[in-house]
């Protein structure tokens, strides 16, 4: 049996549908890196990869995750903001690191993010 050791590696097993947001296509149009790094998102033999799966916070029923670039999530200037709600995973945002912090800091802006999450139902 597989043993679980990050937030997103309980929910994987789950997840049968990936939809995209339009700002989230909108945001990576022409960025480098990108898909590669989707495909690792959703790489089975990457589900406890702390770095690829950084837990964020709980809004409503939806795991918010962050994770940067590569084939790791090393690269952190840049994050993909991605969240798991029922048997769904949502790439919500791409966005500068700093710009995420103050994001998670906003109330208003993640009532936002909630309401675009519950829009997927």
């Amino acid at each position: 049996m597989d043993e679980h050791i990050t937030h997103f590696s309980y929910l994987f097993g789950n997840i049968n549908e990936v939809i995209k947001s339009k700002q989230y296509v909108k945001e990576t149009r022409n960025k480098n890196g990108v898909r590669e790094t989707e495909k690792e998102i959703l790489n089975k033999d990457k589900v406890n990869s702390e770095n690829l799966h950084k837990f964020e916070k709980k809004l409503d029923d939806a795991c918010l995750f962050r994770s940067g670039l590569g084939q790791d999530g090393n690269k952190k200037s840049n994050v993909i903001v991605y969240c798991v709600h029922k048997n769904r995973l949502v790439f919500l945002r791409f966005v500068h690191h700093k710009e995420w912090e103050k994001l998670l800091d906003n109330h208003k802006n993640l009532k936002v993010l909630e309401k675009e999450i519950l829009s997927y139902e």
